[in-house]
């Protein structure tokens, strides 16, 4: 059961203009990372492994709104599999209000890994509206590497490990500060 069957006559909607006024930042050029995910009335983050299946038509309107906020979308390379992940494209309606708010049409995804098992000819890199950003480890191997630098900027933000303080950095010095983090059911970044 999601929010919308609980709650179906809870409070007026809200329009999307006023959902975007009340997420926006109130300055952009400060850096902001926004981590959203659904969990279900018990705390859990997945139904039978996915996340997808617990949020209904109201989760998934708030979702898209904070994607046409965000200069860039971090993704676990791990949510990007399990949930089968495509390229993001926001909509024509969503590009518009970008452009007019002074925003690239589209952001890009920005997908955390340290291991790089990431398929350089999937939906994700090859209909990407935007050239994804990987973010990893030095000590990644080094022939993933090369087939991703293809496709993807590929950059290291730790040794063995993806530090988030790098990752963080790395994405404002590209001036992407409005950061908009989808997942969060794992802790690791394989």
């Amino acid at each position: 059961m999601n929010i919308d069957e609980l709650f179906p006559t809870a409070a007026p909607a809200l329009s999307d203009d006023a959902l975007l006024a009340l997420y926006a930042p109130t300055d952009r050029r400060v850096p902001r990372l926004r981590v959203n995910f659904i969990a279900s009335a018990d705390g859990s983050a997945t139904a039978s492994g996915l996340s997808g299946a617990l949020g209904g038509p109201a989760d998934k309107r708030v979702f898209d709104l904070q994607r046409q906020l965000a200069d860039v979308v971090v993704v676990a390379a791990g949510t990007l599999r399990d949930e089968g992940y495509g390229a993001m494209r926001l909509s024509a309606e969503a590009e518009g209000w970008r452009v007019s708010a002074g925003l690239p049409p589209q952001p890009p995804f920005a997908i955390v890994t340290g291991s790089l098992d990431l398929d350089p000819a999937s939906d994700v890199f090859a209909k990407a509206p935007v050239r994804p950003i990987v973010l990893t480890v030095e000590s990644a191997p080094t022939e993933r590497r090369a087939a991703l630098e293809k496709v993807a900027d590929v950059v290291a933000c730790g040794a063995d490990t993806v530090e988030p303080e790098r990752l963080v950095a790395e994405l404002v010095d590209r001036g992407l500060l409005q950061m908009h983090c989808e997942g969060a059911r794992r802790c690791s970044v394989r």
